[in-house]
Formats: C-alpha cells, structure tokens, sequence
C-alpha cells in the first residue's frame, strides 16, 4: 500500500500493532498495557 517501514531503537509513545502470521494464517494484534488501547479479534 506504500507504507515505508523502518526499525528505530528509542522510547515509543503508546503503542498498537497487528501483525499477519502467513504460516498460521492468523493475526495477531498488541496493545501497550500503559494506555487505553486493547487488541480484539472475531
């Protein structure tokens, strides 16, 4: 879709992520604990 990824080493503010899992074909989502975020899935 275009989107540049990149890797940093550094502090991260509130964090939330979904990653695709091809060899289970699941995915699968983190949501820093710190914030008010959470992962769901149906």
């Amino acid at each position: 879709m275009g989107h540049v990824i990149r890797y940093d080493i550094g502090g991260y503010g509130g964090y939330q992520a979904i990653r695709w899992d091809a060899q289970n074909k699941v995915y699968i989502g983190a949501s820093e604990s710190r914030k008010d975020g959470h992962a769901v899935g149906y």
